[in-house]
């Protein structure tokens, strides 16, 4: 069983010049998407997606290392977000570069992590506390035993939301938000209550926000975005919805005011013109089946 040490690293180009003078070998970059769903202390849930394709990840912390009990390849990864954030929760979201080195039986792989920093980690069947110090002339490495989203927690909020993909004739329904005097796109929905589950959240918002009473379908995917006024950042879980009755815009939130709407197309929501809070929104939409939207 693999077993992961980790470093904390100021300075990323002196790290790679002592990997590669003690003869490791470079091999690749990975862009890198982690999900983190709320877990017991010690044990880390998360969804790895990267180039390669998209992963179920389960470690577990053990004296001052990680071991990797998990690393399997996924299928359908929208809906499996999905269905883990409605059973455990979104714990957080986290991007990041991995620049992987291969020395012996060691893989090491630096991590570029957002808002977080930088680490490098180890990773072998066993590998020794020494080994940043053998292997790459580190007299006093600092060693991280907390996962990487409890840093990033540490750090920044993390509020979980629920939002609707609502589909009629083709289209699909978008808010139009005037935010800090800022105008952004965004779906109908909203931050989810304490105890609230993201279905029950779901209707609630939308109801609240248009006067709609939808029928959730199934479930899209998830997106996230930071918001303007505090730096929090809200995880969104999205649903492919149908909806009855008229819409009627609410107004009465005095921080994010609803301005207007649009039934858009697809192709025409993925335009420039729409301005949207997270890019991540408009990749999500991207991967929605033509003849769901």
């Amino acid at each position: 069983m693999l077993h992961e040490l980790k470093i904390r690293i100021k300075d990323r180009k002196d790290a790679e010049e002592r990997l590669l003078l003690a003869g490791a070998r470079f091999t690749r970059e990975l862009n890198v998407t982690d999900t983190y769903f709320n877990q017991q202390d010690g044990r880390i849930l998360k969804v790895t997606e990267d180039e390669t394709g998209s992963y179920l990840v389960k470690l577990a912390a053990s004296e001052g290392r990680f071991v990797i009990r998990k690393y399997e390849r996924m299928q359908n990864p929208g809906e499996k977000k999905v269905e883990l954030a409605e059973e455990f929760g979104i714990k957080c979201i986290i991007r990041k570069k991995r620049r992987f080195f291969e020395l012996n039986n060691t893989v090491f792989n630096l991590n570029l992590i957002e808002d977080v920093g930088v680490f490098l980690i180890a990773e072998a069947e066993n590998p020794r506390r020494d080994i940043f110090r053998n292997v790459l002339g580190l007299k006093n490495p600092e060693f991280v035993t907390v996962s990487f989203d409890e840093l990033k927690l540490k750090k920044i909020k993390v509020m979980n939301a629920a939002k609707a993909i609502i589909i009629r004739d083709g289209k699909l329904l978008a808010l139009k938000q005037s935010i800090s005097g800022k105008e952004i796109w965004d779906l109908p929905g909203g931050r989810l209550k304490e105890g609230e589950s993201p279905k029950e959240a779901l209707i609630r918002e939308v109801k609240e926000e248009t006067g709609l009473s939808v029928r959730i379908e199934k479930p899209a995917g998830l997106w996230d975005f930071k918001r303007i006024l505090d730096g929090a950042e809200v995880a969104c879980i999205t649903y492919i919805c149908r909806a009855e009755g008229e819409l009627s815009l609410q107004k009465d939130d005095p921080e994010e005011i609803i301005s207007g709407y649009e039934w858009v197309s697809k192709d025409e929501f993925l335009k420039d013109e729409y301005v949207v809070g997270d890019k991540s929104l408009k990749d999500l939409i991207s991967h929605v089946l033509i003849s769901d939207c």
